[in-house]
């Protein structure tokens, strides 16, 4: 905070000839160094679609909830095991697991029931691949996460490069040569 009311007076004193006649964010973006554009247009992009990620896991873990809610009730007030069949409705995670947990005994006949092993192998593999959908996406959210704060920081770290460059190039490092350069650091770290 104590450098945003540091460089706020610099910004009013920026020659509006290098970023326009305000000195607005979008300004800065179009007047700024086709690798700043770059670096924050990638985060820009990441930024859209995590939210969106988040959008639709939101709204996918509710649906879950209050599917697997009306299970929960079926699988209670239901007399049998077919009865919670016939009554329950994919797309559920619950009902998934509890059908193949089944499914062994719809093959079975008579004295031949399924084994123990065979019903709890079909419910870790119903389980893990309930899970894997549940967990779709969530990889993108973490890498973005973690690569994010970098690139902002690749960006940072290229704009004060571009004022030492300017000042080397200038011989002069005052406000108007440096702050426009110190404007698209000070961007792309946001």
């Amino acid at each position: 905070m104590y450098l945003f009311l540091l460089v706020t007076p610099a910004f009013a004193q920026i020659d509006s000839s290098s970023i326009g006649e305000e000195s607005h964010i979008l300004q800065i973006f179009w007047a700024s160094d086709p690798i700043i554009k770059l670096t924050l247009l990638i985060l820009i992009g990441f930024s859209i679609v995590s939210w969106a990620i988040i959008l639709y896991k939101h709204r996918e873990l509710k649906r879950l909830k209050d599917s697997s809610a009306r299970f929960h009730t079926i699988f209670w007030k239901a007399a049998t095991l077919k009865d919670i069949a016939k009554r329950a409705a994919p797309p559920n995670p619950l009902f998934s697991i509890f059908r193949a947990g089944v499914s062994p005994f719809d093959n079975a006949s008579g004295d031949n029931s399924p084994k123990f092993d065979t019903i709890r192998h079909s419910i870790h593999r119903a389980t893990a691949d309930e899970v894997e959908k549940i967990e779709r996406y969530i990889p993108f959210l973490a890498t973005t996460a973690s690569a994010s704060p970098f690139i902002g920081l690749f960006g940072t770290v290229w704009g004060i490069l571009a004022a030492f460059w300017q000042i080397g190039q200038t011989g002069s490092s005052s406000l108007s040569v440096v702050g426009p350069h110190i404007a698209e650091s000070l961007i792309a770290t946001a």
